[in-house]
């Protein structure tokens, strides 16, 4: 078992943890005083349990919001995954075209001049532009993802 000294709001505080651990309680400690330091700043002088009572409510109350933009962008994340696996869209388009017919001089026929033949033409289409932007907001939501899940993981700890 090991121990760390942590200062929140300019107390000193021996907290025990497991070997290898140091570095997180002592990031940890580093938080709830960065908190305890804005209220001191802004209160003055409190008693030590108010203190560390205000700063681990902030740091719920963050905790919180970032648990909610985990969930808000996990659903994000799940629909685009959804709408790249989804198959890509056919449109039919019918074009006419127009044949023009050419007959010798010699020969008289009566042909209609031009044909119109209507042809149908099926393209699949997705956008490239839009494939790179759900690439690109995919990337930026699994790094907000991975962001927040460091966050609650350092908060709960």
């Amino acid at each position: 078992m090991s121990h760390v000294v942590i200062s929140v709001g300019n107390r000193q505080f021996e907290v025990a943890c497991n070997a290898g651990e140091e570095q997180f309680v002592t990031s940890a400690g580093a938080r709830l005083d960065a908190e305890a330091q804005a209220f001191a700043a802004q209160l003055g002088r409190m008693p030590e349990a108010r203190m560390l009572l205000m700063a681990g409510l902030m740091l719920a109350d963050r905790t919180g919001a970032l648990e909610d933009e985990l969930v808000s962008l996990r659903h994000q994340v799940g629909t685009l995954e959804a709408r790249l696996a989804a198959p890509a869209r056919v449109e039919k388009v019918e074009v006419e075209r127009i044949v023009e017919v050419q007959v010798p001089v010699e020969v008289q026929v009566e042909v209609p001049v031009p044909v119109e033949v209507p042809v149908e033409v099926q393209v699949e289409v997705i956008p490239e532009d839009m494939i790179a932007a759900y690439e690109a907001l995919v990337d930026r939501v699994e790094a907000i993802v991975r962001e927040a899940e460091g966050r609650i993981a350092a908060q709960q700890a």
